[in-house]
């Protein structure tokens, strides 16, 4: 992934507004983020290029079976959820359950560890 990709992911349109803004050897004020704050300081500029195919070959690859990858997995789970009624019961599960594919979870308090599970895992 390429460095400005990873930037844009992690940032909401403010800080790559505010990186974006930088000239080389300059400073940004703190930038708020929900997880804490930023300092970004721009070293230096490289002009745009463009890479030649057999560079960028094993990166397309890869990029590619990623994108596969996730659109077979998305499916398996599209079927998994049509055909079967699973629930989750988090009061069993030795961890946090984070959900996936969209869920909305909000975390839970963190639970006191008790001796009514059936066969708990140990943690961690």
């Amino acid at each position: 992934m390429r460095a400005v990709d990873a930037l844009m992911e992690c940032l909401k349109a403010e800080g790559v507004d505010v990186v974006f803004g930088l000239g080389p050897g300059q400073l940004s004020q703190v930038v708020p983020a929900e997880y804490g704050f930023h300092l970004f300081q721009v070293v230096a500029r490289l002009p745009a290029e463009v890479m030649p195919f057999d560079e960028a070959r094993g990166e397309i690859a890869a990029r590619l079976q990623r994108e596969r990858a996730d659109r077979a997995l998305a499916a398996l789970v599209r079927q998994a959820r049509a055909r079967y009624n699973a629930q989750v019961y988090e009061r069993n599960l030795p961890f946090d359950y984070e959900g996936s594919y969209g869920e909305i979870h909000t975390p839970k308090p963190a639970r006191k560890e008790t001796s009514d599970r059936a066969d708990p895992l140990p943690r961690p």
